[in-house]
């Protein structure tokens, strides 16, 4: 009986365990879920800077290994887009030496370092931090969407918007898009146009275009990165023209990349985005769930 019994238990365990990967309604924030999330965005941050620097060879575009994470240091014109470090933590514990290579490197390149710490990276992380004087500035929510076995609806979606991978001759038509998306939230022009061209030119990344009547109304991309438990499909640098927003375009696009990231075999979605946003709110309508909540640091004026 007792055979039977442990049987039964660790049959049970294989059971939930795989039920908080396939199903979204399910998803539950596991370490070990985290740690694969956290190893995404490094590696998308790592592809977006190996991008850029094919992109233009004149300029120093850093990516740095440091505290199990990856610390992207290019330029203050580059705002914090292109200048922070994520993944800080998550391979176990850091030391006041992996803070100073951050900030040394910083220094020399005259930008502010920023660190996004997820909420579950290991305790010397935040010790390592707030003994340093880093305060928090800011937070990103991190959330996913589990694809196995999963029945995804097209609720939100409205019918006539038309959603199609973008071909090598609509490129310059995409980056076009994504700056008119982008510039009324600040960011530099010229910055807004290397994030589009760096997303284009990657590899791993498929880029769609919302249109109407052939019209380009939005757009967004999807990187397709491998992990341990299989390919993660990583959406990013979703925008729509202004005078189309609140119109579901947004919500097309990420249903679209949901299919898409299904058919192909992935396992799980992820986006990032600011709490509130309304890149937040079109998520969690998708059926996106908050998976954790990363607090930005920087060092404070005390240090």
């Amino acid at each position: 009986m007792a055979h039977l019994l442990c049987f039964i238990c660790s049959k049970l365990r294989y059971w939930v365990s795989k039920t908080k990967m396939c199903s979204g309604k399910m998803l539950i924030t596991t370490q070990p879920l985290v740690q694969h999330m956290e190893k995404v965005a490094a590696l998308h941050l790592r592809r977006q800077i190996e991008a850029c620097r094919c992109l233009r060879p004149h300029e120093e575009f850093i990516d740095s290994l440091a505290g199990g994470g990856v610390a992207a240091i290019t330029k203050a014109d580059y705002t914090r887009k292109l200048n922070h470090t994520t993944g800080f933590g998550m391979d176990g514990p850091v030391t006041s030496i992996d803070l100073a290579l951050i900030q040394s490197i910083s220094t020399r390149k005259g930008v502010t370092p920023e660190i996004d710490l997820c909420s579950l990276a290991h305790p010397t992380a935040l010790q390592v931090l707030t003994s340093s004087c880093w305060t928090v500035n800011g937070f990103l929510n991190a959330y996913a969407y589990a694809l196995h076995d999963l029945d995804y609806s097209a609720s939100g979606v409205t019918s006539d918007i038309q959603i199609h991978k973008a071909q090598e001759d609509q490129m310059e038509d995409f980056v076009r898009s994504s700056v008119q998306g982008f510039k009324d939230g600040g960011r530099p022009l010229d910055l807004l146009c290397l994030l589009a061209e760096s997303a284009a030119n990657r590899k791993d990344t498929t880029i769609y275009l919302a249109t109407q009547n052939g019209v380009i109304i939005g757009s967004g991309g999807m990187a397709v990165i491998d992990t341990d438990i299989g390919p993660i499909a990583h959406l990013h640098i979703d925008s729509t023209l202004p005078s189309w927003r609140g119109r579901g375009v947004h919500a097309a696009l990420i249903h679209a990349r949901i299919q898409d990231a299904r058919e192909c075999g992935c396992v799980l979605a992820t986006l990032e985005t600011r709490p509130g946003s309304g890149s937040s709110r079109n998520a969690e309508r998708m059926g996106f769930k908050l998976a954790y909540t990363k607090s930005t640091f920087t060092p404070s004026n005390r240090e």
